[in-house]
């Protein structure tokens, strides 16, 4: 099947790194980028961290899950991310509902931009909008 001119070559679209332990939720990420973005899944916080620090260039946001497979947190990841690679979006993907608000305001303060809510906002152009505005605001700091 012959390319379309106008279409980017799978290389050229922008990189997302994420570290998310759900399927489900994998595939959800990746169908709302499909076209716009490519999704490079790892199985812990510093695995992708390592894999930051000879891709930083490429990569626009970083999906994290609460905590990775091995009991690290969210809020100490994202600060470090932040503080380390201030460009890049963070945005961390939870379960519905959200347990309380000062965990929240805890996540803005590590540095992340915004959140996927599993059944809420994890879906479609919603997910894809919050990802793609996280980049955004990432860019900006």
């Amino acid at each position: 099947m012959a390319r379309s001119p106008s279409a980017p070559a799978r290389s050229d679209l922008p990189l997302i790194f994420g570290c998310v332990g759900s399927p489900l939720w994998r595939r959800k990420v990746e169908s709302s980028l499909r076209g716009a973005a490519r999704v490079r899944w790892f199985d812990s916080f510093v695995d992708l961290r390592e894999a930051l620090e000879t891709e930083i260039e490429r990569v626009i946001v970083a999906i994290v899950d609460m905590a990775d497979h091995t009991g690290a947190s969210a809020h100490g990841f994202a600060r470090s991310l932040s503080d380390s690679y201030p460009g890049i979006g963070i945005v961390v993907y939870r379960d519905h509902p959200v347990q309380s608000e000062a965990d929240i305001c805890m996540l803005g303060a590590a540095g992340v931009h915004d959140m996927l809510i599993a059944g809420l906002t994890d879906e479609g152009f919603v997910a894809r909008s919050i990802i793609l505005d996280a980049c955004r605001r990432g860019a900006a700091e």
